[in-house]
């Protein structure tokens, strides 16, 4: 069950590192799987975008991903926390 949860954790964080390079270079390009990822990726870039447009509007470079890769560290800390408290 750990290495379940730890793979999730680890194909999100690798989706995020993914939809970065591919905005790179796959730019305005779209198919069924890019579509797929920004499906998994946006709900954890979404919060970056927006402390990002509040508080620095005049930015050229888009910080959210590293937000959700924070966000996913920290979640994944605590799901194990937890897992560790209740002895699994």
């Amino acid at each position: 069950m750990i290495s379940l949860i730890n793979m999730i954790f680890n194909v999100l964080y690798y989706a995020i590192i993914l939809e970065v390079v591919l905005s790179w270079v796959y730019a305005n390009r779209t198919n069924q799987y890019i579509e797929l990822l920004h499906k998994v990726t946006n709900p954890f870039l979404l919060p970056g975008r927006k402390i990002q447009e509040r508080f620095f509007t005049n930015m050229m470079i888009d910080f959210s991903p590293l937000i959700a890769i924070f966000i996913i560290t920290l979640l994944k800390r605590i799901v194990f926390g937890i897992l560790v408290v209740l002895g699994i």
